[in-house]
């Protein structure tokens, strides 16, 4: 067992579940973000491998898609908690965030590392990921 691993399995379900949370509105916002540009531009979709890193608009908020601002209340954590594992998660590497702008704070990011630490722990597939948030 990695120290990742062992370091995980402390509160597996609590990190899980964080990690699941996140990743579930990534994915969301980013077929919101896909569906609006299909509108704009009329045409059928394309596939994007990595989504933009962060910009920021004239008032220094952030505009890129997949960054998530930071959960206050997840079900079944208790909220004095989420302080804890969302360090955790960044210290393990299965969690990104940003510093953005004055009014947006730290935005978040489920890492590839914690993607993959979700599907092998589920036993999900990326394809499993864009059904389940499609529905």
């Amino acid at each position: 067992m990695s120290m990742q691993d062992a370091l995980l399995d402390s509160q597996p379900a609590e990190s899980r579940l964080l990690l699941a949370a996140y990743l579930a509105i990534e994915t969301e916002l980013k077929a919101q973000a896909a569906a609006a540009r299909r509108e704009q531009a009329g045409t059928e979709p394309v596939m994007q491998s990595e989504p933009a890193e962060v910009d920021e608009d004239e008032f220094g908020e952030c505009t890129s898609v997949g960054w998530v601002p930071r959960l206050r209340n997840v079900a079944g954590i208790a909220e004095d908690r989420l302080g804890p594992l969302h360090g955790k998660l960044i210290a393990l590497g299965l969690l990104k965030f940003q510093l953005t702008g004055r009014t947006s704070g730290i935005l978040y990011r489920v890492s590839p590392d914690g993607r993959a630490d979700l599907q092998k722990s589920a036993g999900v597939t990326e394809a499993d990921w864009s059904e389940l948030s499609a529905a």
